[in-house]
């Protein structure tokens, strides 16, 4: 019998990265100060491995690696399986999301 979870509640914000840039780090930034994402999930599809070890010192996110380039649809499935708030969110590493707006 699986265990339960819990009461499961917010906003599971899923972004696929791929070569993204200095701006998923803003993208991060903005979703991790809104009080509604309970939980964001970054897939890497292929970053520098710079990126790869700033990624995985943040304590804000639960990364997915390993799988390399499964292409946008197949990572948001990835992220998905491993979200367990309410509501997802698809969020593109480019798109800067101001507080509240989801």
């Amino acid at each position: 019998m699986a265990a339960e979870l819990g009461p499961r509640t917010g906003i599971a914000a899923v972004v696929v990265s791929y070569e993204t840039g200095p701006i998923l780090f803003q993208c991060l930034d903005r979703l991790s100060a809104d009080p509604l994402v309970s939980e964001i999930i970054v897939v890497d599809n292929g970053n520098p491995v710079s990126v790869r070890a700033a990624l995985r010192g943040r304590n804000d996110i639960s990364l997915i690696v390993g799988q390399g380039n499964v292409g946008f649809a197949r990572g948001c499935n990835l992220g998905a399986a491993k979200a367990r708030a309410d509501y997802l969110a698809f969020i593109n590493p480019d798109a800067l999301v101001d507080p509240g707006a989801l």
